[in-house]
């Protein structure tokens, strides 16, 4: 049973016990694995089971934002939480927050650029945590989320490689 993946409006820490299962966590689970395969022709995790589980327990940090004008995070893996160190209130933060002030327009270029191209890979930039340390994410990816009908659905990134600055 993959129920318990992917539910983080729980009021207790994702550290200790990530309750579950909302079905719009699971569909954007399903959304941001499908589109990475629709754009990179490869899964972006493997799974013998559970496709949530693999997702929310992945090494790789992985994060995806709707379509609002500001976008507003939906989705962050086990990993991505640690990274930001956020709980469930990082569903409640805009993904432009976790941007230096000085660099939010350059952010803006780049998730123009990925929804005109589809995808950006080998992404670098400053992000800032939920107590205000700022890390550099190294070589990350950046794509589009489609449905089955081709529409735009937000946008979701990757990396595994960050640094503390």
């Amino acid at each position: 049973n993959c129920s318990w993946i992917l539910g983080f409006e729980s009021r207790y820490m994702w550290i200790s016990l990530p309750s579950f299962l909302s079905a719009y966590r699971s569909s954007q689970a399903e959304l941001i694995c499908e589109s990475f395969l629709h754009w990179f022709g490869r899964p972006l995790v493997r799974s013998s089971g559970c496709l949530g589980e693999a997702l929310f327990e992945a090494s790789t940090a992985i994060v995806s934002h709707g379509i609002e004008l500001n976008p507003i995070f939906n989705y962050g893996n086990r990993m991505a939480l640690s990274v930001f160190k956020r709980t469930e209130g990082f569903f409640k933060s805009t993904f432009l927050r976790a941007a230096e002030p000085l660099v939010r327009s350059e952010r803006l270029k780049l998730l123009s650029l990925v929804e005109r191209n589809g995808f950006v890979e080998g992404y670098s930039g400053v992000r800032i945590d939920s107590v205000g340390r700022r890390f550099r994410i190294v070589n990350g990816t950046v794509w589009n989320l489609v449905n089955q009908e081709d529409d735009f659905m937000g946008q979701a990134a990757c990396f595994d490689t960050w640094e503390e600055i």
